[in-house]
């Protein structure tokens, strides 16, 4: 049972908060597939799960939630199902901690702040304006050397 593709969009502290839910069982149920590239094997879940912030995922659907029903908070799980994009399409389920949870409320306060401020003074931050000179990270400069020294077939 349930409903999917739900758009959620509640006003939060002056700010208007909008996030789409893949399957919303109930209110305090919440189901959400991610699919990869690369493994979706219980070990790589954390790196993909950083990646794809989805801490501040569910803090942003579950504060959307807290003001929408009030009644379920406290209450809210979230689920992430990590699918592989090629056969045999293996799956993991993941529901994330509360440590995790924590840190993407503090996420979401953070740019709840930064949106205010941006709002209220018409100053939109960028990037430095300065020319980068970037340089290649650790772990590939040492493939390129190992490479171009002949001690790795292509």
């Amino acid at each position: 049972g349930g409903h999917g593709e739900v758009v959620i969009i509640a006003e939060y502290d002056g700010v208007t908060l909008r996030s789409m839910v893949d399957w919303m069982r109930d209110t305090t149920c919440l189901d959400d597939l991610k699919t990869t590239g690369k493994s979706a094997s219980p070990d790589n879940v954390p790196y993909v799960m950083a990646d794809g912030e989805w801490a501040l995922q569910a803090a942003i659907q579950e504060r959307i939630l807290d003001v929408l029903d009030p009644s379920g908070r406290g209450r809210r799980h979230h689920f992430f199902y990590l699918q592989e994009n090629e056969d045999p399409y293996e799956v993991t389920v993941s529901e994330l901690p509360e440590a995790t949870l924590t840190k993407g409320r503090l996420m979401l306060d953070k740019a709840i702040e930064i949106w205010r401020d941006c709002m209220t003074n018409n100053r939109w931050p960028g990037y430095a304006r300065i020319i980068h000179r970037p340089t290649y990270p650790a772990y590939m400069e040492a493939r390129l050397v190992e490479q171009l020294m002949g001690g790795e077939d292509e």
